[in-house]
């Protein structure tokens, strides 16, 4: 039996920028492994390129095959948790010991709640594109 886990202290998963997020990584495994890392990181999910970015980490060298290992993140100020028809913005906290993975999902945004990105606007809304065709337009005469 293989068991690595998590624990936010309080429970806690939504955060505001520059927040400290800290908990305690709990792991049995059945031989220990040569460490255990531990990865804040922020990834994006939907269409398009899966972008992913590693913003602090620890790692703990011949840990034992058990035990118990407190941590503490500063969380950036940005980028903020978001969810949109097409990409989502998600932070987490990985615990990694060889092959086994633990993630604890955590959201960061001034309101510590996800941010939802409303629906793609119809065309009538933005004028048939005029603004994108003005943009262009102002663009190249600058050439």
């Amino acid at each position: 039996m293989s068991d690595l886990d998590i624990e936010l202290d309080g429970g806690r998963t939504a955060y505001f920028p520059g927040d400290t997020v800290s908990g305690t990584v709990r792991w049995v495994l059945p031989k220990e492994p040569s460490r255990i890392e531990l990865v804040l990181f922020w990834g994006t999910a939907g269409k398009g390129t899966r972008d992913t970015g590693i913003v602090a980490r620890e790692c703990w060298e011949k840990p034992g095959a058990y035990g118990t290992q407190t941590f503490s993140f500063d969380l950036p100020t940005a980028p903020h948790s978001f969810a949109g028809r097409l990409v989502s913005l998600h932070w987490g906290i990985e615990a990694i010991a060889g092959k086994t993975r633990f993630v604890a999902p955590l959201t960061l945004s001034p309101d510590g709640r996800e941010i939802q990105l409303p629906e793609e606007p119809e065309m009538e809304e933005i004028g048939r594109g005029a603004g994108v065709t003005a943009w262009l337009k102002s663009f190249r005469s600058r050439g």
